[in-house]
């Protein structure tokens, strides 16, 4: 047997292989808004696939007075969080898809307020005392800010 194969071709240098990726599968190349759009994407995603998973949890989160409605705003808002978070990875949607995700989370909060304002001292579960009501609305207020930055940015 001799050594009569086909020789071997030398790796590219290192520094090449990254400047051969094409613009659209390297994110970052997308923008300074790429990164915090993405993240908030991932999130966005998971959260959309617990309202299927955990759809007791986030009627709970629902206003009373939408009770009869709850089980299918529960669903629907899971699939916009989820379409959105697809949207945002897309550097051709960023932009729109974060603004939506900013409206969507605005929509929220007419359920925080209102469990603040339904809120009780003495209510077993944390997310129904004041305190509870107060971070619900901090929290929603700082998604809202984080999608803002990612339109603004993208």
């Amino acid at each position: 047997m001799t050594d009569s194969a086909v020789p071997a071709t030398p790796a590219p240098p290192m520094d090449t292989l990254l400047t051969d990726i094409p613009p659209s599968l390297f994110p970052a190349a997308a923008g300074p808004g790429a990164p915090v759009a993405m993240a908030l994407g991932c999130f966005l995603g998971a959260v959309g696939l617990c309202h299927f998973a955990f759809r007791s949890y986030f009627r709970s989160l629902v206003p009373s007075w939408l009770a009869p409605v709850s089980g299918p705003l529960v669903l629907v808002s899971g699939v916009v969080e989820i379409l959105l978070a697809v949207l945002l990875f897309v550097p051709g949607t960023r932009s729109p898809a974060a603004w939506g995700a900013a409206a969507l989370i605005t929509g929220y909060l007419v359920s925080h307020f209102d469990a603040l304002a339904r809120s009780d001292r003495d209510a077993r579960r944390f997310l129904d005392r004041p305190a509870g009501g107060a971070a619900r609305v901090a929290v929603n207020l700082l998604y809202i800010a984080w999608a803002v930055t990612a339109a603004v940015l993208s």
